[in-house]
């Protein structure tokens, strides 16, 4: 199995080199919460000066969120909270 996209160690180097999933090719986004609109579920618009249209997002990975907490969500799952300095890190990315 000498084939360097397969097996964990060379699929997480590999998501990490590229920025993106190596399953979907989608890319985690920086989301700010604007709602929560129910059990493990919060409405969420992109963190940049365009915003977006308001997206619905599970959060149960992440435990509850409040309205302002900033959350880098990938396909729809929040996958971590976003402390200010990464969020300026992460922003900067996506408008790059």
């Amino acid at each position: 199995m000498s084939d360097p996209s397969r097996g964990s160690a060379a699929s997480s180097t590999r998501c990490l080199d590229e920025g993106h999933c190596i399953t979907c090719s989608d890319e985690g986004v920086a989301m700010r919460v604007l709602e929560v609109t129910g059990a493990d579920l919060a409405l969420c618009s992109l963190c940049s000066e365009f915003g977006s249209e308001p997206n619905e997002v599970q959060t149960d990975l992440v435990g509850p969120v409040e309205p302002g907490d900033e959350l880098l969500v990938h396909a729809g799952v929040a996958l971590l909270r976003l402390s200010p300095q990464s969020l300026l890190e992460v922003s900067a990315e996506v408008a790059g």
